[in-house]
């Protein structure tokens, strides 16, 4: 493979302008000054929230929905702190002191698991030359699950990633910590990094620092009371949520439909410069936001970071004002969305990834019904999702002498991202549903059930359609005792929708008439978080009640510009059991 580098000579003007911005507002103004003071502010409050966070679990004796709670709250505040602490002293932004940076990078990285000496070397030597090029972008290497580059070779598999992608990202610091750390410590080989040989000291820190996190993480809570059965589900539901965050904060500043990922010539040789490569790889939302700034530790400006990594990003919110001016100016790409739409362009990627060629087409849609939405990939994955069905129900059957068990419910649905808008579905809108179900219990524990479902439902939503969700869902529950029990589900499956709205079409006659037909078949998956009660455990054939939670996703919803419709629904029913 020849050496990647850019042409002999090439230089930017647009930075040229830029870079005396820059230099003129830190010479003539105290903003490098109160930046650091700020950074090292936030660098005290982030780590004694962490800290804190941690310590609750040893001064206040919590219950099972408190621990779980609190060690989801560990896992966010530790996200935190390696956004605002961690990522800055990396780049030795804190002091010129190098021991001073290295001493706050290290611990403060290492405290959430993942190993701090092997990112730091994939982060600066790797993902900083050349952002989103293949074979130097540690951060888009190969792998088997998800197509990252137009660039990758195409696995069959991959067709579906944008609807499966979610469910992958919700294990990625657990696959970090016990997978991807142990193979990039033995691995010769990492994008442009060839024969990496590490230190001894650094394979003896490698375990410490892991059997330390085990340490905090299970055997000190159980020293102090707490039983492995409840630290265990605490535990992976930290790294659930963390996860989630974590990946839907970073990977939109990369991946994404805005971003573009170049190639080399036949001299290794990119298309041109260093900086206007930066921002072409790049994608900011909200970059002068100081709310943002706060808690995203300047990953928002995304830009200002790839262009002056030393400085703090505390001083970021100032810069990426006179970036966005200069670059509007020398007609230099950047990109630059709302966090919500910056999302929803990153899933919409992972659908063109899923296509053998990349499929950077972009149709022309023609409303909800458009035939270019209604590609052979929805009904390929309709069937995919109906398969998924009839595993569930030859599950049920192979597990016919577990505990069954029926369910009934009603819910109110509305449009909105996870977990947002959460009060407007009782206040703002009602779009109501009914939803039947047939449940099997495949493992039976004191504590613990292992469950699969299989339900039918009908929604209706006056702006957008009536929908029939047809799915499985395959779910863990935790009874707290006899009467009180936490459930968690994932499910797969079929919706079919009917459009709210009109599909008018010219007759013979010359009056348009009303074309919605039957509907359309959708793809679907759903998360979902509750809460029961038994009205009577002792029974033969008990009752509960329950509330839930659910997160659905319709896809492909409109595939050129909505590919991933989210539902939030609040649902409120009875469970009997019939066996």
């Amino acid at each position: 493979m020849k050496k990647i580098k850019f042409p002999v000579g090439s230089s930017s003007i647009f930075f040229k302008a830029l870079n005396k911005d820059i230099e003129r507002i830190l010479s003539r103004t105290n903003l490098l000054l109160h930046a650091k003071r700020l950074l090292w502010f936030k660098m005290v409050f982030y780590f004694l929230l962490h800290v804190s966070s941690y310590v609750v679990l040893f001064i206040f004796p919590l219950g099972k929905t408190a621990l779980l709670f609190s060690y989801t709250f560990i896992g966010i505040s530790g996200i935190l702190l390696a956004f605002n602490v961690s990522h800055d002293a990396c780049h030795e932004t804190f002091s010129k002191n190098r021991k001073v940076n290295n001493w706050l990078y290290y611990l403060s990285f290492n405290m959430q698991g993942p190993n701090a000496y092997l990112w730091k070397i994939r982060h600066t030597a790797s993902h900083h030359l050349f952002p989103n090029v293949d074979g130097c972008d540690a951060d888009i290497d190969n792998n088997p699950f998800i197509r990252l580059s137009p660039h990758h070779p195409f696995k069959r598999h991959q067709r579906y990633q944008h609807l499966y992608s979610f469910f992958v990202y919700c294990f990625y610091t657990l696959h970090w910590f016990f997978f991807k750390d142990f193979l990039y410590l033995f691995k010769k080989k990492v994008a442009n990094l060839q024969q990496k040989k590490h230190p001894v000291k650094q394979y003896v820190f490698f375990f410490f620092w892991k059997l330390a996190y085990l340490s905090v993480m299970f055997l000190l809570p159980v020293c102090a009371g707490y039983s492995l059965g409840d630290i265990l589900p605490a535990f992976f539901v930290m790294h659930i949520i963390s996860a989630l965050f974590f990946i839907h904060i970073l990977i939109v500043t990369h991946l994404c439909m805005e971003t573009q990922f170049p190639k080399t010539d036949a001299n290794g040789c990119l298309p041109g410069d260093y900086y206007t490569h930066q921002l072409a790889t790049s994608l900011d939302y909200s970059p002068t936001n100081k709310i943002c700034n706060w808690f995203l530790g300047g990953f928002n400006s995304h830009a200002a970071h790839h262009l002056y990594p030393k400085l703090p990003h505390t001083t970021y919110p100032v810069i990426s004002r006179y970036i966005e001016r200069r670059a509007s100016e020398f007609k230099v790409t950047y990109n630059k969305l709302k966090l919500w739409k910056a999302i929803r362009s990153h899933y919409k990627y992972l659908r063109m990834m899923g296509k053998p060629h990349g499929g950077f087409e972009f149709p022309t849609c023609q409303g909800l019904d458009c035939k270019n939405c209604r590609s052979k990939s929805v009904h390929s994955t309709s069937h995919r999702q109906l398969s998924v069905l009839l595993v569930a129900l030859l599950i049920s059957l192979a597990v016919s002498s577990q505990k069954k068990y029926f369910t009934v419910a009603a819910f109110t649905t509305q449009t909105a991202m996870p977990f947002g808008k959460f009060f407007g579905m009782f206040t703002d809108q009602f779009h109501p549903g009914i939803e039947g179900g047939y449940g099997i219990n495949i493992s039976v524990k004191q504590k613990h059930d292992w469950f699969v479902g299989f339900k039918i439902a009908c929604f209706y939503h006056r702006f957008v359609q009536t929908g029939i969700p047809l799915y499985a869902d395959f779910g863990y529950r935790y009874k707290f005792n006899d009467r009180l029990f936490a459930e968690t589900s994932l499910g797969a499956g079929y919706m079919h929708s009917i459009p709210a709205t009109a599909k008018l079409k010219l007759n013979d006659d010359g009056v348009y008439v009303n074309n919605k037909g039957l509907g359309r078949a959708q793809a679907m998956a759903t998360f979902g978080l509750g809460l029961g009660y038994s009205l009577n455990p002792s029974a033969k054939k008990p009752v509960s009640i329950f509330v839930t939670y659910q997160q659905l996703l319709q896809m492909p919803f409109v595939r050129s510009y909505v590919p991933m419709l989210p539902y939030n629904s609040f649902m409120i029913g009875i469970k009997k059991s019939i066996k």
